[in-house]
């Protein structure tokens, strides 16, 4: 189903259901190396945001 726009259908349809309960930004998490998501996200219009870091812990390493 690649290039034919449901991706992009998909993501237009969350935004504007995320910007109408009033969050006015998103996020997303693609994996280094994983250039063809980053192609993908670019294609559409996001950006990368290299004065953000991603951080996070594992509590519980069994439920990870």
């Amino acid at each position: 189903q690649r290039r034919g726009g449901v991706g992009r259908a998909m993501v237009e349809w969350c935004v504007k259901e995320v910007a109408a309960e009033g969050i006015g930004r998103c996020l997303i998490l693609v994996n280094e190396g994983n250039d063809e998501a980053r192609s993908f996200w670019r294609h559409i219009g996001w950006i990368d945001r290299p004065n953000v870091h991603v951080m996070s812990i594992t509590p519980d390493p069994e439920r990870a």
